[in-house]
């Protein structure tokens, strides 16, 4: 799977592990990998957060006009999707402006609907983000920490919690409830499962996590 590290300009406290990945920047993104001694592989956007003439030598540049459709980031995914990655994880979009927070949400459905793999970190490096649509997943028996599941989608149907502390079967997730939020991990393989809709899963940085087959009824 070819695995791309994407930086956003928001805030970041934590470094990642860079090897074996394209490293892709968008914008203000720059400094983060700036910071680090090191140059993008790809470098979008329409600089108006970081001026083009502080732009060291990335391998490659795709200049934007600042009027356009979609966000730097959209632009930068769907880039490298035609190019053939598959792998995203998306670092600096998650906590800081409001709105670009709820971008980097659709920035995951967007890349989910075109068959790759999104994983959205916390600005803080403390928690990620994965969307699952019709599907299932199995997560590590870890003992401490928390699991929140949310319907990205009017209504989830056949939603499963299981082996962690509070449970559901075969409910309904919409919008409009926090049923799902802040459950406990009790050392368990945990499963979540979706049958019909989408739900985004928000994880300790440390949980790891599988696709599985969905429970027959």
């Amino acid at each position: 799977m070819k695995k791309v590290i994407l930086f956003g300009a928001g805030p970041r406290k934590e470094r990642q592990d860079l090897e074996d990945s394209l490293l892709a920047c968008c914008d203000g993104g720059y400094h983060y990998l700036k910071d680090m001694g090191r140059e993008p592989d790809l470098l979008v956007g329409d600089f108006d957060t970081f001026p083009k003439d502080k732009i060291g030598n990335p391998k490659r540049i795709i200049s934007l006009n600042p009027i356009k459709d979609d966000t730097d980031s959209f632009h930068a995914v769907d880039v490298l999707l035609k190019e053939g990655y598959t792998d995203f994880h998306l670092y600096g979009r998650y906590g800081g402006r409001r709105d670009q927070t709820l971008a980097s949400l659709n920035l995951v459905s967007h890349l989910k609907d075109r068959g790759a793999n999104a994983v959205l970190y916390s600005d803080d490096g403390k928690r990620k983000r994965i969307r699952i649509e019709n599907e299932a997943i199995l997560l590590s028996a870890k003992d401490h920490g928390f699991v929140s599941v949310f319907s990205y989608y009017k209504i989830s149907q056949g939603v499963t919690i299981e082996n962690r502390k509070y449970t559901l079967s075969e409910k309904e997730l919409s919008f409009s409830t926090s049923l799902g939020c802040s459950n406990e991990l009790i050392g368990k393989e945990g499963y979540i499962q979706v049958r019909k809709g989408r739900l985004i899963i928000v994880l300790p940085k440390e949980e790891e996590w599988k696709r599985t087959k969905i429970k027959s009824i």
